[in-house]
């Protein structure tokens, strides 16, 4: 196998010219593969948050799930977090309005928000990767995933947000190793 040559500058050149160009300032080649600091080049979820917004939707556990369903079609969203004084108490999704209202055949202007949210929050961190956090979702049937610093809620991702993030790093991946092997 012949060895070649890479000109360093143009690798940098190719991801500076990138739209995901804020993952991989530090992208150096190593042998074959590219590498970003400690793990290869992945999106975390702050970047996710940070492209998307930070917008963190949600609800008090007193408001009707009539008044949450109606507040989540305004924002097109397809979950909310239950939040009290700062605290994240809940999550509720359009699967616990089906779930826990329709087919209990209970009235949602009767029904309040904390009855029916789901009150075990799975949570990540912000330094999570799409990739992790995609396993997660996958793993406990989610798809509404509360990011938090700490204790503080920090966005939500969808499970779409993560799988868009993974398709997008894998092209440019895919780019920069075509480049590689079809460089002169």
């Amino acid at each position: 196998m012949t060895q070649r040559s890479i000109d360093a500058q143009k690798i940098y050149a190719t991801i500076a010219d990138h739209p995901l160009r804020g993952e991989w300032a530090s992208t150096s080649l190593v042998g074959s593969r590219f590498y970003r600091g400690r793990e290869n080049m992945q999106t975390t979820v702050k970047s996710i948050l940070e492209k998307k917004g930070k917008d963190i939707w949600a609800v008090t556990p007193d408001t009707t799930v009539y008044d949450t369903i109606a507040f989540m079609s305004e924002k097109s969203i397809g979950a909310v977090v239950i939040m009290e004084n700062g605290q994240l108490l809940g999550i509720l999704s359009e699967r616990d309005y089906i779930r826990k209202v329709i087919l209990e055949g209970r009235a949602s202007k009767d029904t309040r928000a904390d009855q029916i949210m789901t009150g075990k929050v799975i949570v990540a961190g912000s330094e999570r990767t799409a990739e992790e956090c995609m396993a997660l979702m996958t793993d406990k049937r989610i798809r509404h995933l509360p990011i938090v610093d700490g204790e503080t809620v920090i966005g939500v991702v969808s499970l779409g947000d993560v799988v868009k993030a993974v398709i997008e790093t894998r092209g440019l991946m895919i780019e920069l190793l075509e480049r590689y092997i079809t460089a002169p």
